[in-house]
């Protein structure tokens, strides 16, 4: 079982190109798992938070 960390962006965006910033520095060094929504699809992957 996971848990959530943060949602960096929770709203309806048109089309087109949009970034998030996800600060980590208050986080422990570890494995994390995102996850992105968009319509009908989603993606999953890790990143590694180190110091």
């Amino acid at each position: 079982m996971y848990n959530e960390v943060r949602t960096l962006v929770d709203e309806y965006l048109d089309t087109g190109s949009h970034s998030a910033v996800f600060n980590a520095s208050n986080l422990p060094p570890g494995m994390y798992y995102y996850t992105i929504q968009f319509g009908e699809k989603t993606e999953s992957g890790k990143m590694m938070q180190v110091r």
